[in-house]
């Protein structure tokens, strides 16, 4: 099969393309102008420079693909415009491209923000009554309705990760980067759901064979919910570097912060990524119960946020990112 996967020097890309690559497909990579992704050079992957905001681009990349991974997005911008423009046209531009190149089959990596937070004990389980919580969930949201309404191919699922973790994660890495310096943020009771980058690679080469799969969105984790606090002990205990100071965070103070963040980045387009991470702690939780998409394609990760949690931290360690 000749597969199409963008934002190939992503997390999920750089997983992703080598996994099907090694497993005798030959992978189009889409990367950005200019990236360098070394897990990329294989003699099944070809790279092709472009973006999906550029749709002269895309054109050589999905031309004689079978299937089609999207996996390219933002998560952090400095305006809503900005969410709209990659996550929402982008996707357009590629549904497109792909159509008109004949395309079977497209699975979109869309995200449990498109559901919205989830209440403490009460995991989403389903889709249906949606509330997104900010310009990153609407685009998310707004790109699975587009591909709902596109006749594209004939089979399109849409996945809703919870929290992808692993080697190359930028968002773990800056949690371990303050335990290092021995202080952690929590807010008691939040609650999240993960799920590891090998285990999401490997769900996506399975359904790529799958010819029925129905459209979703399915809901991806390990199958547990996991408080801030259980995630503080794992990151201390695989540092060792002694007890880290906790500072809990209230409703009042994530407020404070969250609203001067979102002040500044809305005028200056600046600490995007941070102001991202604040306003979802200002939610009651982010988790999710993967058991219909257990069900459905028979998928069970392998592994558990307890070692692949320390192994990604040794992984930053052994790689000099901490």
């Amino acid at each position: 099969m000749k597969i199409l996967v963008t934002g190939a020097s992503g997390l999920i890309g750089r997983h992703l393309c080598p996994l099907l690559a090694g497993a005798g497909h030959s992978v189009h990579a889409l990367i950005l102008p200019g990236s360098i992704a070394p897990e990329l050079v294989h003699d099944r992957i070809t790279r092709f420079p472009g973006d999906v905001t550029v749709p002269e681009s895309l054109a050589s990349a999905v031309a004689g693909c079978d299937a089609v991974v999207h996996a390219a997005g933002i998560k952090a911008a400095g305006r809503t415009r900005t969410f709209e423009r990659v996550n929402v046209d982008g996707t357009r531009h590629l549904a497109q491209a792909a159509k008109l190149a004949g395309v079977n089959r497209l699975i979109y990596i869309s995200s449990i923000a498109a559901q919205g937070p989830s209440q403490p004990g009460q995991p989403h389980r389903r889709s249906g009554n949606e509330e997104p919580h900010g310009a990153y969930g609407e685009s998310k949201l707004a790109a699975e309705a587009l591909l709902l309404n596109h006749d594209i191919g004939s089979v399109t699922t849409i996945l809703r990760p919870g929290l992808i973790y692993g080697p190359h994660d930028p968002e773990m890495l800056s949690w371990a980067r303050l335990a290092q310096r021995r202080i952690l943020p929590v807010r008691p009771h939040f609650e999240l759901s993960f799920i590891h980058i090998y285990d999401l690679a490997d769900l996506i080469s399975t359904l790529l064979e799958s010819e029925a799969a129905p459209f979703g969105p399915f809901y991806v984790s390990d199958g547990e919910a996991r408080k801030m606090e259980e995630v503080a002990d794992i990151i201390e205990r695989t540092l060792d570097t002694g007890p880290a100071l906790r500072v809990f965070l209230n409703d009042g103070l994530i407020g404070r912060v969250a609203k001067t963040l979102r002040r500044i980045t809305e005028t200056s387009g600046i600490l995007s990524g941070v102001s991202k991470v604040v306003a979802d702690l200002e939610t009651p939780s982010w988790a999710c119960d993967p058991t219909e998409t257990f069900e459905t394609f028979g998928f069970r990760p392998k592994v558990q946020l307890r070692q692949g949690l320390a192994d990604t931290i040794r992984w930053y360690q052994r790689t000099g990112k901490i």
